[in-house]
């Protein structure tokens, strides 16, 4: 039986996305060894292999929905919401945001669980965090799949290639300014990050947007503080990775530059490291294009289980 306390809602609870994930998810919350009281959904027999899902900037688990409808057949599937979002603890001061500390939130849910060893997927800023997990906590993970996201050491190692998609993060640094702005229109906000093209407005439908902004009206946006703590505490040395590593790309990303999705870029700290390149589709491939991402995902993970 599982150590982590399933989720009892009250009238004080945050509220939750369970409606838009798949039938038969379940929703968990539950306090981690740091003490972090965190939520996090899942669906998949516990029989299965793992697989850990962290989302990106400014979502949430359920950004990982269209993955649990399509690999939930073979795998348990585990989507936190990641410190300072959703229903998650979201402590106020920027230096409890580092990678380090997030990366380690990945590994102490994985022990709360009871799961020796899983899969590791990160989107967007997920990216950042499964990266900093995969050097510093391999022990807990099996494998590693990278979505339209940086490896930061990398980043600032290459700065002037990452200089223009990445310059919205000014807005990010300054106290106050981000989160005052998100929150006296959150709709907005989140259609000007989301609906960047007919295809993105298919996707982050007003049930979707709403998911996201009530968590804003709620508390803000604590999750800025992930940004400040990478600028004021940078990650700058690189360690081996010896997971096998995937790249999973959608095609046209407007804000990690191509430099990220080449293999060779890698080369000098990754021992196994390949890619998939979704055309046509931008920064949110895994819910533009759900299909070949699960697919790449499928064949990734049947390998490395193979072995």
């Amino acid at each position: 039986m599982s150590r982590a306390a399933s989720l009892v809602l009250s009238p004080a609870s945050p509220p939750n996305e369970l409606a838009l994930f798949p039938p038969g998810t379940t929703l968990h919350e539950g306090t981690l060894h740091s003490g972090l009281h965190m939520r996090w959904y899942e669906l998949g027999s516990p029989d299965k292999p793992a697989a850990l899902f962290i989302h990106g900037f400014p979502e949430l688990a359920v950004s990982w929905t269209h993955q649990f409808a399509g690999l939930c057949d073979s795998y348990r599937l585990i989507a936190p919401d990641m410190r300072g979002y959703g229903g998650t603890d979201a402590p106020f001061w920027f230096w409890h945001y580092t990678l380090r500390r997030v990366a380690r939130d990945a590994a102490e849910l994985l022990a709360l669980l009871g799961i020796d060893r899983a899969h590791l997927v990160g989107h967007d800023m997920g990216t950042a965090i499964a990266w900093e997990a995969a050097q510093n906590f391999p022990r807990s993970f099996r494998s590693l799949a990278i979505i339209n996201g940086p490896c930061l050491p990398l980043m600032f190692r290459n700065a002037h290639k990452q200089a223009g998609p990445s310059s919205y993060v000014w807005n990010m640094l300054m106290p106050y300014r981000f989160s005052n702005y998100a929150q006296r229109d959150p709709e907005f906000m989140l259609r000007d990050a989301f609906h960047r093209d007919a295809d993105h407005q298919r996707v982050f439908t007003p049930e979707v947007i709403e998911a996201y902004a009530k968590h804003i009206r709620r508390r803000g946006v604590p999750a800025v503080n992930y940004y400040r703590a990478c600028a004021l505490f940078p990650t700058l040395r690189l360690k081996p990775v010896h997971l096998p590593v995937r790249l999973v790309w959608g095609e046209n990303d407007p804000w990690v530059g191509d430099f990220f999705r080449e293999p060779a870029t890698y080369a000098s700290f990754v021992d196994e490291v390949d890619a998939v390149l979704v055309e046509g589709m931008g920064h949110f491939v895994q819910q533009q294009a759900p299909e070949p991402v699960n697919a790449a995902l499928r064949e990734h993970w049947s390998h490395v289980d193979g072995r």
